[in-house]
């Protein structure tokens, strides 16, 4: 094959769709260039669906492990880079001598897929990876020293927050003698930012005045950073680390210890990121020591940290599946809601859907006080027009502060679709926003369910009746159910703890069937379900299109009572 010649920067946008493929750049250089290869191809395509390539079952490869080579004319190895940020590759290298060169693409296991697509970018501009610190409060600057190649000698520069900034993650670049670097991040916070060196030992921990951010390096292999506060029993204090998130190869761990130096909680992995995150309810008032490392006990230059550390105030998250929905004009969808109660927080949660389109509602949910789960049912008007929306599901709830006054919490759920992955399996990928989509008329036309009140006291069983309309074209199978599952699994529930499915229902629609029964039993004694009043669920019909996709139907809503046992109230 012959290489393609460029001229830098350059940004090249390539594919190794076949078995072998090998892709090969050529460049004229001069002797003491700094050149920079930086490619993305795990990064802009890990929450693609369907990514395999190769054989089948365990043999089956998922997305493309770029290594980059570069070369002589003569194909010398001069340098070569593999898995610099996750799967993605990044090389730097001086020039020996004026000349052509040549960069080799490909994936490592010289595997390929349509759609591994790849963008490699070449330059011999300023790179930056990192600032260390990587943080700094508002209203005040920082010294931070630049990690990265070709910085002219360049080593620290200042980093500024406004007073007014806002507080988040921002990009910044830095002029340095050869030109101006590429948008490195950096956290503005509202906490006071401390370097921390020397701390390698509890005996020389260094103290934290929460809130605070710590900022540290592991310098080199083994090192263990420690850090130490003052808490008070039964407050909950936050902590939680800022790097694999910001494309630094840190996987880091946190360990608490009492004042004894005996380990009482630790913390790891946070949501879908190797960044640790530990939630702490201090048993006793004293002192108490945090340490921070690295899970393969690793270090360099870039495995550089934010800890953030401060008191916990009542916490609430909101979990999710499957949030995407087509409904026909008439028609209703479901999703199911779990919540996750955290730092003490007991209060209600109510439920809201943002952005959806014109004429689909959300029932009105919230979930009470004891209750970690729920269903939020879009409708469609019968007049609603076709469209289509991202949308976002969110919490809102209060809590009363230390000072008893009555603060605000609104918080967006965290929601995972499905991705095949190696061997066919199922995995989730988080997703930002959910499509409801108002589409032509679908499978189910009419799916009603009566009645639209029940009450259940413990030992009780209720009878719900249902009745679809079916397209007429449309003969499959219908199940029907009140949990979501996949297989014989349930992914998730919307009925309160105590309240079950029974197997006498007939749920299974098959042929031209159009009527089914769920019927729903409450347990008693320790298992008997807590006293609830007018909570919306609805039974949700499943049709099948593959092993993995199918379309979720809802009926109209029905409000559920719980009654305890020895409630005389008439149904």
């Amino acid at each position: 094959a012959t290489a393609q010649k460029v001229s830098f920067p350059v940004a090249i946008c390539g594919m190794c769709g076949n078995a072998e493929d090998v892709d090969y750049y050529q460049f004229t250089g001069k002797a003491g260039q700094e050149v920079t290869v930086n490619i993305y191809a795990q990064r802009v395509t890990k929450a693609v669906h369907s990514m395999q390539s190769g054989g089948s079952g365990a043999s089956v490869m998922y997305l493309m492990d770029s290594i980059l080579t570069l070369r002589r004319a003569n194909g010398q190895v001069l340098a070569e880079n593999d898995n610099f940020v996750g799967g993605d590759s990044f090389l730097t290298f001086k020039l020996p001598e004026d000349g052509n060169y040549f960069l080799e693409v490909r994936d490592t296991r010289f595997i390929g897929n349509p759609k591994y697509v790849y963008c490699v970018e070449i330059a011999d501009r300023p790179f930056a990876h990192a600032f260390f610190p990587m943080a700094v409060q508002r209203g005040k600057t920082t010294s931070a020293a630049i990690v990265g190649h070709n910085l002219g000698g360049l080593e620290k520069t200042t980093l500024r927050a406004g007073a007014d900034e806002p507080v988040g993650w921002k990009r910044i670049s830095v002029k340095t003698p050869r030109g101006q670097t590429n948008p490195v991040q950096v956290m503005v916070s509202d906490h006071p930012q401390l370097i921390a060196s020397g701390n390698h030992s509890m005996a020389k921990a260094i103290p934290l005045s929460l809130p605070m951010g710590a900022n540290a390096r592991f310098s080199k292999p083994d090192e263990v950073h420690y850090y130490s506060f003052e808490a008070k029993k039964g407050q909950y204090y936050l902590f939680e680390i800022e790097s694999d998130r910001r494309d630094l190869p840190l996987d880091s761990v946190i360990d608490m210890f009492d004042s004894s130096g005996k380990k009482v909680a630790d913390g790891d992995d946070g949501y879908y990121t190797k960044d640790a995150k530990l939630q702490f309810k201090a048993p006793a008032d004293g002192k108490f020591f945090v340490s921070v490392r690295d899970l393969h006990n690793r270090g360099g230059e870039r495995f550089i940290y934010n800890l953030r550390a401060e008191p916990a105030t009542p916490e609430f998250e909101l979990h999710g599946k499957y949030y995407y929905a087509q409904l026909a004009p008439g028609t209703r969808m479901i999703w199911f809601v779990n919540l996750s109660r955290q730092n003490g927080f007991t209060g209600p949660v109510e439920l809201k859907v943002e952005g959806l389109p014109e004429g689909v509602t959300a029932t009105p949910v919230t979930i009470p006080s004891g209750l970690t789960r729920a269903a939020v049912i879009l409708s469609a008007k019968s007049d609603a027009k076709i469209d289509a929306r991202l949308v976002r599901l969110y919490g809102k709830a209060a809590f009363t502060d230390a000072n008893g006054k009555l603060q605000d919490l609104v918080r967006y759920a965290h929601v995972t679709c499905e991705l095949q992955v190696s061997g066919g399996s199922q995995a989730r990928r988080p997703i930002n926003t959910q499509l409801v989509g108002v589409t032509n008329p679908l499978d189910i036309v009419e799916f009603e369910a009566t009645p639209s009140k029940i009450t259940l006291r413990p030992g009780e069983k209720v009878e719900i009746k249902v009745r679809v309309k079916r397209n007429k074209e449309f003969t499959g199978p219908i199940q029907l159910a009140m949990p979501f599952l996949y297989g014989n699994s349930i992914i998730a529930d919307q009925l309160p703890p105590g309240v079950t499915m029974s197997p006498d229902s007939k749920a299974r629609l098959t042929g031209k069937t159009v009527e089914g029964t769920i019927v729903l039993e409450a347990a008693t004694g320790d298992s008997a379900p807590k006293p609830l009043k007018q909570f919306p669920i609805a039974v949700m019909g499943r049709i099948s299109m593959s092993f993995s996709i199918s379309t979720n139907y809802a009926s109209n809503p029905i409000h559920l009572t719980i009654l305890g046992a020895d409630s005389k109230a008439a149904r």
